[in-house]
């Protein structure tokens, strides 16, 4: 992923999700997403948590170097026609502000939401302390 303001200093960052088991997360793989799709046939989640975690590497010629990560925790809460996102930045040095990752998520949610002809969310409220 890449990101205007990181590619000036040559830093990459990666994304890493892990979905809410009870008090743990389990890495989404294609078994966690399989199980993931078999539990929304049965019924719609009323929220989901997820764990994202925000990997950066400076890359020189051949090398990469790991800098410290970000780890946010994000809370989706459905509603009927909409849907509400709360970020906690848990830990790291918040290369990647609340903003930017809100803007990352709800852009490849709009590309899935398109390729299945439903209709884009629509940012109404953000609230960043």
């Amino acid at each position: 992923m890449d990101f205007p303001e990181f590619a000036r200093h040559n830093i990459k960052a990666a994304l890493e999700f892990g979905i809410a088991e009870g008090v743990t997360f389990s890495y989404i793989d294609d078994e966690i997403l399989g199980c993931c799709h078999e539990r929304l046939g049965e019924q719609p989640f009323p929220a989901l948590d997820l764990l994202c975690i925000v990997r950066y590497y400076v890359t020189e010629e051949k090398w990469r170097r790991p800098l410290k990560f970000d780890y946010y925790m994000l809370r989706f809460l459905f509603q009927e026609s909409e849907v509400e996102l709360h970020i906690y930045h848990e830990r790291g040095t918040r290369r990647l502000s609340i903003e930017d990752l809100t803007g990352f998520l709800t852009g490849g949610i709009n590309q899935e939401l398109a390729r299945s002809g439903s209709k884009p969310l629509k940012m109404t409220h953000m609230r960043v302390l």
